[in-house]
């Protein structure tokens, strides 16, 4: 019993090690079959977040952050087509402090959303990616992604915002934010997508009741006593 127990503990060892090593490996070089025909067809997205302040370039050194009076809260939603190739258009309908978003001279669907985005996207064989979005009023942001479930869903987070021009009161001092210019911003913003059209079937064999019946479990048969 002492020597299985030392080999069995052995055995243990060494899948706890290869289970540790995985991570590492899998990261480095991952090719999990993603590409831009992954993402083919209209995403629902949900998106939240805020405006931080205005990024001010700086000579030898990264934009300084110059914040608003108070960050400038975000919620909306956006339907997103990707064509497969690289190629995305979309509408959306974003409201900041109580207001829609759309600007003046913004193109507007019968209902309201903000029309005429286009945009492209790249997809990386580990099902991470990027894509950039080109608004109406000339607004363009920059969007980090990643994939899951297949296609079927997609996670964001935006990494830049350019806006050509911002209302003089909520400019911060200190920083300049007109046409035709415009300015970057600083931005906290993440959103979340899942494909259109696509319907989760329930687990059958999990949700499926438990019946027991009766008189198919055989029991072992009472051995006779001797006489």
């Amino acid at each position: 019993m002492k020597y299985v127990s030392w080999k069995m503990a052995l055995i243990a060892a060494a899948i706890v090690l290869m289970v540790l090593g995985v991570p590492a490996r899998a990261q480095d070089g991952d090719n999990d079959g993603c590409s831009n025909a992954t993402l083919f067809g209209d995403y629902a997205f949900t998106l939240h977040g805020e405006s931080l302040g205005v990024l001010v370039p700086q000579t030898g050194a990264p934009p300084s952050l110059v914040p608003f009076a108070s960050p400038l809260p975000a919620d909306g939603v956006a339907m997103t087509h990707f064509d497969g190739v690289g190629g995305l258009t979309q509408v959306d309908f974003v409201m900041r402090r109580g207001t829609s978003a759309a600007t003046p001279g913004t193109p507007l669907t019968a209902n309201g959303f903000r029309s005429g985005e286009t945009g492209s996207y790249e997809v990386s064989p580990d099902c991470t990616g990027t894509f950039k979005i080109k608004f109406g009023d000339t607004t363009e942001i920059d969007v980090a992604f990643v994939i899951s479930n297949h296609g079927q869903e997609i996670r964001t987070v935006v990494t830049s915002q350019h806006v050509p021009k911002l209302p003089p009161p909520i400019v911060p001092p200190g920083a300049v934010c007109a046409a035709p210019a415009g300015c970057d911003l600083g931005v906290q913003i993440r959103s979340d997508g899942i494909k259109v059209g696509i319907f989760a079937l329930p687990n059958l064999a999990k949700s499926a009741p438990r019946t027991r019946q009766r008189g198919l479990v055989s029991r072992p048969k009472a051995a006779k006593r001797a006489a």
